[in-house]
């Protein structure tokens, strides 16, 4: 995807999507492609007005404002999850399994009441510093960008 003008994204020989390498990742078009082309967190959601209901936490989802109570997913990329210390309204209260670091980019996990996957951050390395990031802490963590694909 660095040296790409333009890709094509094959899932079992049929074209999932064809565009520049920008355009695939920011705007993927299937639940596969989003998938493929890198880590992502899976949230099990309502859809209702172009809202998606995970538990008590909405995520907006105006692509599909005219559903009405459909069963879809929410996918967010590691570092579009903001952890913070202090609670608010749409955050997601979870407890911190693991931190590591690879270079200048802190992993982390964390488990959480909404399911039983293990939500995937990935911040700045500065951020350890601002955060009291260590196994075991309690955090609030907010998506503050999804993609949401509706399910048949």
């Amino acid at each position: 995807m660095e040296v790409a003008d333009r890709i094509v994204v094959l899932n079992k020989g049929k074209i999932e999507q064809i565009g520049t390498p920008d355009e695939v990742y920011n705007n993927p078009a299937t639940p596969f492609v989003y998938d493929f082309i890198g880590q992502v967190n899976l949230f099990h959601s309502r859809v209702n007005e172009g809202w998606a209901h995970i538990g008590e936490i909405k995520l907006p989802a105006p692509e599909h404002n005219l559903v009405h109570d459909q069963a879809a997913v929410a996918y967010v990329r590691p570092h579009d999850i903001e952890p913070q210390a202090q609670p608010g309204e749409g955050f997601i209260p979870a407890i911190i399994d693991n931190v590591s670091t690879a270079g200048s980019v802190l992993r982390i996990e964390l488990r959480h009441t909404l399911g039983d996957d293990i939500i995937h951050v990935e911040l700045p390395r500065s951020q350890e510093r601002l955060l009291n990031l260590h196994p075991g802490a309690q955090v609030y963590a907010k998506p503050t960008s999804s993609k949401v694909f509706l399910q048949a």
